[in-house]
């Protein structure tokens, strides 16, 4: 178990013990950041114009914020096929 409170702390924790790079590791909490930013901006815009504050529609995203957007869950889910092979053995 992963005695940590936050989930960056989290991730570099299980990073580690899984064994990935330091660059992966920094990946995935930038990944983290990246989607954390996007979904509070969101939820600040929902206060102005009364939209579901938890739902983020992509293609309301500029090209620059759709493309971290891409590349922050395939980040997250290269993390995701990692612990699978790990939970397998």
């Amino acid at each position: 178990a992963v005695k940590a409170v936050n989930t960056e702390q989290r991730l570099a924790l299980v990073g580690q013990r899984i064994k990935r790079s330091v660059s992966a590791i920094q990946g995935d909490i930038a990944a983290f950041r990246q989607v954390q930013t996007l979904r509070l901006q969101r939820q600040l815009a929902s206060l102005g114009d009364g939209g579901d504050a938890n739902r983020l529609d992509p293609y309301a995203l500029n090209e620059l914020q759709q493309r971290i957007l891409r590349e922050s869950l395939r980040q997250a889910s290269s993390l995701q096929d990692r612990l699978k092979l790990d939970y397998k053995r």
